[in-house]
């Protein structure tokens, strides 16, 4: 899978990722080499395993829309409040799982 380009970066592959406390990270590499983490890990969880929470401001700005357009996540309407900064809960694909499963379980 891949996305297109952000504000901020020309796009590239989706690698799925899993953080130390659970749950799905997404990270973008390009040219052998990570781009972006379009994911953030929240003391609040995301509603299920199949949900992320999507870093969208600073380097990352454009990052979800790039997502959604990508067919890898689509907006869930959730939302989670960290300091002055709100992280748009989106929900992965059937086709992200399906890529998910095949990078994390071989």
């Amino acid at each position: 899978m891949r996305i297109g380009p952000t504000t901020w970066s020309e796009g590239g592959e989706v690698v799925f990722k899993r953080y130390a406390q659970g749950g799905t990270a997404i990270v973008i590499w390009e040219d052998e080499e990570p781009v972006l983490t379009a994911t953030v890990w929240l003391e609040t969880p995301p509603a299920d395993d199949d949900c992320v929470w999507v870093k969208d401001y600073s380097e990352n700005e454009g990052t979800e829309d790039a997502l959604v357009a990508a067919g890898v996540v689509t907006r869930t309407g959730r939302f989670q409040m960290s300091g002055f900064v709100a992280f748009m809960e989106c929900r992965l694909t059937p086709a992200a799982i399906a890529e998910r499963a095949k990078q994390l379980e071989g």
